[in-house]
């Protein structure tokens, strides 16, 4: 999906049909679990560790977002700008190719 319908309520209700999501992620308001904290999309980056020999992968983590549906969100290189990262997200989290 695009990032305009890649929210929160709209991926809840679609995993509950049992079809899984994916697709890119803006950081907004939306937050994830990691532990018992509420952390945002950039933050989730900033407590990701780096991942090594996957071009264009910078990291990846799975974790819960805060409406309990379990994701896994795998952070790449933005080829427009460089120095900035996109947020690709997915409720099956054994899909994303290379992202393991």
């Amino acid at each position: 999906m695009d990032t305009w319908f890649n929210q929160q309520p709209l991926i809840k209700n679609i995993k509950e049909q049992g079809i899984d999501v994916i697709g890119m992620v803006e950081n907004l308001k939306q937050r994830n679990l990691v532990g018992n904290e509420h952390v945002s999309l950039k933050e989730l980056y900033y407590l990701t560790k780096p991942v090594s020999g996957k071009k264009g992968v910078l990291r990846s983590n799975q974790t819960t977002q805060a409406n309990g549906v379990p994701i896994k969100v795998v952070f790449v290189r933005n080829r427009n700008k460089k120095s900035d990262w996109l947020a690709i997200l997915s409720t099956d989290c054994t899909c994303i190719y290379g992202m393991r």
